[in-house]
């Protein structure tokens, strides 16, 4: 028997449209339902009337200062640029692969007073990055250059790795060893997920777990922020009004929620993390409040009545990196400041609140199993591997580090998150919720039987560490 990949089994699935009778059919549905749509506004209105204000302790630090800015030329660096010479930046220097320069070419932004110096130079080229580095000098950086689509992550597996895992490594370790005063990198609120072995959330919460298994090892302060949907570079919406003009509309599923937020708060988040990273230890940053979920279907019927168009409206599934259901797990239910969406609960137990944000940690590890992890993935990056055997490799790293998280946390805490995972108060459908988090489910129940082995232990010996059958008959079967 011959065996495809799944990229292969995509492209498959791409070839075979449905015929033009059903296409038809599909259409006058997809007219139906924008006639009974009642609703005429904009699913984001709330989400852009969102604002954030800049602390003016991170606003003092921007003053006369060189500002570098690791994909500069992308939609949020691009508008950060603006933000950090508004802000008083002595000079403002980009690095990005797609664009750019060799630092030649200098634009001037506020009257022709801040010099915009732009380099063509891909942050994993560590060379091309450390002469940008001893050349500009740079006081603060912003880490945004990546790969942020979670169905190409799937696709350009090594590329994305590499860009997330070492391009992260390169920025750091440098500014490091040029005495930064502060580094701010931009994560996502995806890396909240517990087990994450799809490239793109998997990436970045690796790469969040290795900037605080190496804090001992540096000097210079880091503070990651988790971002989720910015509606005015939305790849959701981008792609909707894309497909709106071609005539056909595709979409994952029905009933598939995203959270947004504007471009306004991405600046806000970043320029307000300067004041919170420390040198010995790394902090999440996140916005608190968000508002409610928006159903993607708002957006397909706005976008139609938007486009004053009818076209079909096709499910074709969920491909590679994304997930049908969230562990309820996630979530701190118990929280006196209710459920924060881009924060699990094994990293809200030291947080602290504001009004507009949300400071943590990443979950606790053992560093040397980070390392050790991080380190597997980047020789396999150095050999010669296909895309699936790097994937195969950075999920099983993904779940060592995932473990040892889960070891590291109290065996009370780890019995209330399988409550809340597999609660049918909490899940709309339990079953098919424990059946896809089955394998998150099995290692939280390990690691529960191994710290309850522990603690019950005596001086005979501790436990086999294997989840005891009343643990599993309590929080894996339906």
């Amino acid at each position: 028997m011959r065996l495809i990949s799944a990229e292969q089994a995509d492209r498959v699935s791409a070839s075979m449209p449905p015929s033009d009778q059903a296409l038809a059919k599909l259409r006058r549905l997809a007219e139906e339902l924008v006639v009974l749509s009642e609703d005429p506004r904009d699913p984001f209105a709330s989400v852009h009337e969102r604002q954030i204000a800049v602390d003016d302790a991170a606003l003092k630090l921007l003053r006369e200062r060189v500002v570098l800015i690791s994909g500069g030329e992308g939609f949020v660096g691009d508008g950060l640029v603006a933000t950090a010479a508004d802000g008083g930046a002595r000079r403002v220097v980009t690095v990005d692969s797609a664009r750019g320069s060799d630092g030649s070419q200098t634009r001037h932004l506020r009257g022709d007073r801040v010099p915009v110096i732009r380099y063509c130079v891909d942050t994993r080229d560590r060379s091309g990055l450390e002469r940008v580095f001893d050349r500009e000098r740079p006081a603060l950086v912003f880490h945004l250059a990546a790969q942020r689509l979670p169905g190409l992550a799937e696709i350009q597996v090594r590329t994305s790795l590499s860009t997330n895992l070492v391009g992260t490594k390169n920025i750091v370790e440098l500014s490091n060893d040029y005495a930064v005063g502060q580094v701010v990198v931009a994560s996502t609120g995806k890396a909240a997920q517990y087990l994450a072995t799809d490239i793109y959330a998997g990436s970045k919460k690796l790469a969040e777990w290795w900037l605080g298994a190496t804090v001992s090892g540096r000097d210079v302060p880091v503070a990651a922020v988790r971002f989720t949907h910015i509606v005015e570079n939305s790849p959701v919406a981008g792609e909707i009004d894309a497909k709106v003009r071609d005539g056909l509309l595709t979409l994952h599923e029905p009933d598939r929620f995203i959270l947004a937020q504007n471009l306004g708060e991405a600046h806000g988040l970043l320029l307000n993390a300067l004041r919170i990273a420390e040198p010995s230890c790394v902090r999440l940053f996140a916005v608190r409040h968000l508002s409610c979920p928006v159903n993607v279907m708002q957006i397909a019927v706005h976008e139609l009545r938007q486009a004053k168009a009818i076209c079909p409206i096709l499910f074709t599934g969920l491909p590679r990196g994304y997930t049908r259901t969230t562990f309820q797990g996630q979530f701190d239910w118990d929280s006196d400041h209710g459920v924060t969406p881009m924060l699990n609960a094994l990293e809200l137990g030291e947080a602290s609140f504001d009004h507009a944000f949300v400071v943590a940690k990443p979950a606790a590890v053992e560093p040397d199993l980070v390392l050790e992890a991080f380190e597997s993935v980047e020789n396999a990056l150095n050999d010669d591997r296909s895309d699936l055997e790097l994937a195969r490799i950075f999920a099983s790293a993904s779940r060592r580090v995932t473990a040892g998280s889960f070891d590291c946390a109290s065996p009370d805490l780890i019995e209330k998150i399988l409550q809340w995972g597999c609660s049918s108060s909490l899940n709309e459908d339990p079953s098919r919720s424990l059946e896809e988090h089955a394998e998150l489910i099995g290692l939280l129940t390990a690691a529960l039987a191994r710290g309850r082995d522990q603690d019950c232990s005596t001086d005979d010996g501790a436990g086999s560490g294997e989840p005891s059958d009343l643990t599993r008959s309590n929080y894996v079967r339906p």
